[in-house]
């Protein structure tokens, strides 16, 4: 039986998607009109449904009905099973919801594609018990809402189309030949070491990088590293991949066993700033024990301030409590990472948003991400204190008040 039949017919239990990846059958006492009705819906007689993204790709998702008055259950394509999530999440989001009719027929892979990943990593905690359903809240409750990190998701993979396009059209672009002047490995499957390198030419002349290198950004020179919010990266020159079909910029990012494109630092109005001078790259690549093929804690790039100092309020650091930072590190407020990371310095409104004001620079623990922490004044004379990447996610993301 299809997943839409079997809401139609308000069957009393369905699968649901257990930590581990295992699946048990859950009771469904709440229906799908009863649970849409008390979140807030427009059409509560509607299970099947369109969810739409921060740049409107939609994305479809069936309301099976609820656990209890308190938890939805939803199924998504490609999924075995539904996944629980609080209904007062989906009351939230309910302005991202369109009824799945024959009229939108633009839906998208990527955010499908994001969902997915989101609902993998829950699953993925190794677990050898298979939860009965009184504590299927607790087994699935996730860190941050389930469409929270959804849009995450979605706009974190968007932000990489969008910066394969630009690098693609650069290559286009890109005139004179590709001079040969280094071996080096490249993660052809990306960089995530599940493929081996494979060695290949590259270009690491001044010109050839200048011609590729990310508009806006600083100029660009062979064995330089630069830092962004995910993390840091070094230039190692001009290379011509078949995927791409064109001339292309490659990176190390640190933790990488090799180079790879970096859509990310591509993508319009990304920032990034270096962090020392350039060093030539050897031959085939790093040795075994170089500090560039491991992984690192982007929170030593903050600058600690003290408690007594001017620019520090202790006031952020009980901020960073609630939105799933380091405390212990503080906030950074130095223009060389408020402005040049995310285009405002401390004290200074956002361009696209001006009624927030950005706050300074934190390590979020959730995402392992440099991110900016920005507050807005309230109706109670507070500010209200919350990341920066919530205001581009939606604006009207749950505040946090500090009394």
């Amino acid at each position: 039986m299809d997943t839409k039949a079997a809401v139609c017919m308000a069957v009393p239990a369905f699968p649901l998607l257990l930590r581990g990846g295992t699946t048990a059958n859950v009771a469904v006492d709440v229906s799908t009109v009863e649970l849409l009705r008390a979140a807030g819906f427009a059409n509560p007689t509607c299970s099947d449904w369109l969810f739409r993204t921060v740049s409107g790709r939609l994305s479809p998702v069936t309301v099976v009905g609820g656990t209890s008055p308190r938890d939805a259950l939803l199924h998504l394509p490609g999924l075995p099973a539904a996944v629980s999530v609080p209904a007062a999440d989906l009351a939230r989001h309910r302005d991202r919801f369109f009824p799945a009719t024959a009229g939108h027929s633009d839906q998208s892979e990527l955010a499908a594609f994001a969902a997915v990943a989101v609902v993998a990593d829950w699953v993925s905690n190794d677990s050898s018990e298979v939860p009965s359903a009184a504590d299927v809240e607790s087994a699935v409750a996730p860190p941050r809402s389930f469409f929270h990190r959804w849009l995450w998701e979605a706009w974190q993979r968007e932000t990489e189309e969008r910066g394969l396009a630009a690098i693609v059209a650069a290559g286009r672009r890109f005139s004179g030949g590709v001079r040969r002047d280094l071996a080096y490995y490249v993660c052809d499957g990306g960089d995530d070491g599940a493929a081996p390198a494979v060695r290949h030419t590259f270009d690491t002349s001044d010109a050839a990088i200048a011609q590729l290198a990310p508009a806006g950004g600083p100029p660009l020179r062979h064995g330089l590293r630069v830092l962004s919010p995910r993390g840091t990266a070094v230039c190692v020159g001009v290379c011509t991949l078949p995927d791409v079909g064109a001339p292309a910029l490659l990176w190390h990012r640190q933790g990488a066993p090799g180079a790879s494109l970096a859509p990310c630092l591509h993508a319009p109005r990304s920032h990034f700033v270096s962090v020392n001078a350039p060093a030539v790259l050897p031959q085939a690549g790093p040795p075994p024990d170089s500090p560039l093929l491991f992984d690192e804690d982007l929170s030593h790039y903050l600058v600690k301030p003290s408690d007594d100092a001017p620019s520090f309020d202790g006031r952020l650091r009980s901020a960073l409590d609630l939105v799933a930072a380091d405390s212990s590190r503080g906030v950074d407020r130095s223009a060389w990472l408020c402005k040049g990371l995310f285009g405002a310095a401390a004290g200074q409104s956002l361009a696209d948003f001006p009624a927030f004001r950005a706050e300074g620079v934190y390590a979020d623990r959730a995402t392992g991400q440099l991110e900016l922490l920005v507050s807005r004044p309230s109706a109670a004379g507070v500010r209200e204190y919350l990341p920066h990447t919530d205001v581009l996610l939606y604006e009207g993301s749950p505040p946090i008040t500090l009394n």
